[in-house]
């Protein structure tokens, strides 16, 4: 599980520490190089945080870019990436593995997270929410991370096994 943090009042946390939320796509200006208002700030020329849930990605760096993915923002505080949201829905739980996705490149997890579960993987909700190449590519990586889990469950069990076996050992000697 990623840590997540709450951020009640988001325009205070931006100034105490010094977020950068300058919307990526009109570099902060409001507007497109053809004078049209920025489709992704609305002309205010930022990232406008809407929820109080962050999670932090653990890691120091983008590896791809910062603009917004969907309803998926990223920022830098405290030395980590975070992740936020500008944008509510029913379940964003497609958006925010697309934007894992986006932000770091070649990634070969996906936190759990960010898994879609449920009926909302047989019903096409994830294409509904982030279009088919992206619902496929999220259904790889999740599969890829649910199997590196199971293994990782399987050597535990296994390690377990051991122990307790040891243990009884161990106790039968005593007696």
């Amino acid at each position: 599980m990623l840590q997540t943090m709450q951020i009640q009042d988001w325009p205070e946390f931006i100034e105490k520490n010094d977020i950068d939320l300058s919307c990526q796509v009109c570099a902060g200006q409001g507007e497109t190089d053809d004078k049209a208002t920025c489709g992704e700030c609305g002309g205010s020329g930022r990232i406008e945080p809407l929820w109080a849930t962050v999670w932090n990605t653990g890691r120091r760096r983008l590896q791809g870019d910062r603009n917004v993915c969907g309803s998926v923002f990223a920022f830098e505080y405290d030395g980590k990436i975070w992740m936020g949201l500008t944008g509510c829905g029913l379940d964003l739980t497609p958006e925010l593995a697309r934007a894992w996705m986006a932000f770091f490149p070649g990634c070969r997890w996906l936190p759990e997270d960010f898994w879609v579960t449920g009926i909302k993987l047989r019903d096409g909700y994830v294409a509904s929410v982030v279009g088919d190449e992206w619902a496929k590519k999220i259904y790889r990586l999740q599969r890829a991370s649910a199997e590196r889990v199971i293994e990782q469950a399987k050597q535990v069990l296994s390690d377990l096994r051991g122990a307790e076996q040891l243990a009884a050992v161990t106790r039968m000697g005593r007696r």
